[in-house]
């Protein structure tokens, strides 16, 4: 059904002969559902689902982009060992496992708000996309989270370097992190130091494409859905 939904979106823009005549990004958006089929669209982060009496309430969720639902409040910020799920995908819809049902109170997304397959890149303070995090769609040569990151999403079609030191100096080393599938352009999922091969917790600066010999494909269970519970 992803593939099919990636498809539809492609012939509309060849019907209209360029891309510059219609609008042929997709934005992210998220549905949820508690156990009465209450249903909230939400298309930005939110830091505690006790704002929208949703809190410890949700069952199902239907995801457009790249979305991550945590335990605790503040994307477990306070608690980097809790659970969490996440789901991307053009109106891909699952249940929540069991184990994980009515105990989501925050989530956020990974990627471009206004398009959830455009060149971007997340990172992450703790594995699982967990904690502090930063967004870039260009090269930075220092990064906010400079030796923190545990964990990394990167979304669009192309791959990025990371590197140890700033400025995109590869002299105390670097790698190369991509997409789990180019031509389709889904997004690749690192959730640990240990898929960023010896890079977790040292990459100060980052350029877009592969400008590296050393590459890290993404996780092997790089599943459409995945919970760390």
């Amino acid at each position: 059904m992803l593939k099919f939904n990636i498809f539809v979106v492609a012939i509309v823009c060849l019907l209209s002969f360029s891309c510059s005549q219609v609008d042929c990004t997709v934005p992210q958006r998220l549905d949820i559902y508690d156990r009465w089929e209450n249903k909230y669209t939400l298309e930005s982060e939110v830091n505690n689902l006790a704002a929208l009496d949703a809190d410890n309430r949700i069952t199902k969720i239907c995801s457009t982009g790249t979305w991550i639902l945590y335990e605790d409040s503040d994307y477990n910020t306070r608690n980097p060992d809790g659970a969490n799920f996440w789901l991307y995908g053009n109106s891909e819809c699952v249940d929540l496992p069991y184990a994980f049902q009515e105990r989501a109170s925050s989530l956020r997304f990974a990627g471009d708000r206004n398009d959830w397959q455009a060149n971007s890149i997340n990172l992450y303070s703790h594995q699982n996309f967990i904690g502090e995090q930063e967004l870039l769609t260009d090269d930075t040569p220092t990064i906010q989270l400079n030796d923190k990151v545990n964990s990394i999403i990167v979304s669009g079609c192309k791959s990025w370097t990371l590197y140890a030191d700033a400025n995109f100096n590869d002299g105390q080393g670097c790698l190369c992190v991509g997409p789990s599938d180019e031509s389709s352009c889904l997004p690749g999922l690192y959730t640990s130091a240990t898929s960023l091969a010896g890079m977790g917790e040292s990459v100060s600066s980052l350029r877009l494409g592969c400008y590296c010999d050393k590459e890290a494909s993404p996780e092997k269970n790089n599943r459409k859905s995945h919970s760390e519970l």
